[in-house]
């Protein structure tokens, strides 16, 4: 039985029906670094399941959670992308799936943030500046500026008060 919250397991039996599949699998698998197989073998797993257990996630959510877990620690999904990619893909809402990402990177990838920060620039060289920072944050739309007045009414300097001046003096 594939145990679905692991990201090492989750498309193994899909990914061994096609051996070109397979290969290109096993090769990002075995020339990752020892800490980031770690991680993913033995602490992904459990911490998976533990974040599907506090959101209720269905089954198939826990799946598509452990493939973006896969995904960012194999480097092929921007970790810029994530809350977009959790909120599609598990069906929630941004703010939750904000929520969501920053428990992952806080908590999960810690041991191996570094790590993951190297292979982001490298594999993500236009996206990714060189000072490690915006590696871990997605960046945010910037609000719309003000609208503008094109007919403003005039200031009556009358109905202005000058919080500076102190009335008691």
């Amino acid at each position: 039985m594939i145990n679905i919250y692991s990201p090492y397991e989750i498309d193994v039996e899909k990914f061994s029906s096609d051996p070109r599949v397979w290969e290109i699998f096993a090769n990002k698998f075995m020339n990752s670094l020892d800490n980031i197989k770690n991680l993913m073998l033995l602490t992904a797993p459990g911490y998976s399941w533990i974040l599907a257990q506090t959101y209720d996630f269905s089954d198939l959510q826990s799946a598509d959670l452990s493939r973006i877990i896969r995904d960012i620690l194999f480097g092929d999904l921007f970790i810029g992308d994530m809350v977009v990619t959790i909120s599609q893909k598990l069906n929630i809402d941004l703010q939750t799936a904000q929520q969501m990402s920053s428990k992952i990177i806080n908590e999960l990838f810690a041991p191996v943030i570094e790590d993951i920060k190297k292979m982001q620039r490298e594999k993500f060289p236009d996206r990714v500046g060189q000072g490690g920072a915006s590696a871990t944050r997605p960046t945010m739309p910037q609000p719309p500026p003000p609208p503008q007045m094109k007919n403003a009414p005039p200031i009556n300097q009358g109905n202005v008060i000058d919080l500076r001046v102190n009335s008691n003096s």
